[in-house]
This record gives C-alpha cells, structure tokens and sequence, in this order.
C-alpha cells in the first residue's frame, strides 16, 4: 500500500506546483504554454503507476509459470486431476447403478462406489455399498441383486456389500 501513498502524493504534489505556477504567473504568453504542459505532466504522473503495474504483471506471471514448471507441480496437478476424475467417475457410477437398481427392483437405494485410482487397473470398480431402502414389511433379495450388479457393472461379487434400512410410512 505504500505504492498507493506514494503515488497519491506524486499527483498532489504535481497540483500543489501547477497551482503555485499558475498564481505566480501573469497573464501572459507563457501562462497559456504552461497550463497544457501542467496538465500532460499530471496526466502522466496519473498513469504512469497504471503502467507501471502492468508491466510488473507479465514480469511476475512470467516467473510463475518458470517456477511451476521447474518445481514439479506437473506431476501434484496431474495427481490431482486423476482424483477429481475417479471422484466424479464413482459418484456417475452411484447414480447409474441407483437408477438401474430402481428401473430393475423397484426399489430405492444409496450407492456407494470405490474405484481405483492406481495406473494398472484406474477406473476398475474395487467395491459397491448399496444400502436398499425397504417399506415395513417389504422383502428383499439380496443375491438377486448381488448378481444383477455383477453382470451389468462388471464388479466381483465378494466386492459387493449389501445394508438394509427400513423407512417408516
């Protein structure tokens, strides 16, 4: 903030000079050559921090870009990519087996999905968590859909877990 300062201070001074040279001057040849100059030099001192900070601008993003490239954040963002993307492929995952669950069973549900993440096997479905929704009284079969979700999500049947809440209503 001290750049603020000091160029809030440049313009009152450049006033305070053009002020005082205009009540020193008379009226005469030279007053009206003054005036315009006092007004390009207060022009001047007025965008010169202006362009000043934009130069200064491209020289940091300049030496940013030089430090990220030569202090290996490539590979923390590639990482971090990968993550939002596994995270978004799990809860897409969610959503298309709740809805298949809902169009085959009838039934609601809350699915939870973990995929890998590791380079050999990314994208593979590691485990399911469906917890089945069920009205008083409703019956269920758990193998049925134990065996749908094998067949149309490709997920080993040991990697599939099953929980049951009943809603009042």
């Amino acid at each position: 903030m001290d750049w603020l300062r000091e160029w809030i201070m440049q313009i009152a001074g450049v006033i305070a000079v053009g002020a005082v040279l205009d009540i020193v001057m008379i009226d005469g040849e030279m007053k009206k050559y003054i005036k315009p100059v006092l007004g390009f030099v207060l022009i001047i001192s007025v965008i010169g921090p202006v362009v000043r900070f934009s130069e200064k601008d491209i020289a940091i993003d300049s030496v940013q870009y030089s430090t990220i490239d030569d202090s290996g954040f490539s590979e923390q963002i590639y990482l971090k990519e990968q993550e939002t993307v596994i995270k978004l492929y799990e809860k897409k995952l969610a959503e298309k087996m709740e809805s298949e669950f809902k169009n085959v069973y009838n039934q609601n549900t809350q699915v939870c999905v973990t995929a890998e993440a590791k380079d050999k096997n990314f994208g593979s479905i590691k485990k399911v968590d469906v917890t089945v929704l069920l009205k008083n009284g409703d019956a269920f079969d758990a193998q049925s859909l134990k065996k749908f979700a094998h067949q149309k999500f490709d997920v080993p049947l040991q990697n599939i877990g099953i929980n049951f809440i009943t809603e009042e209503g």
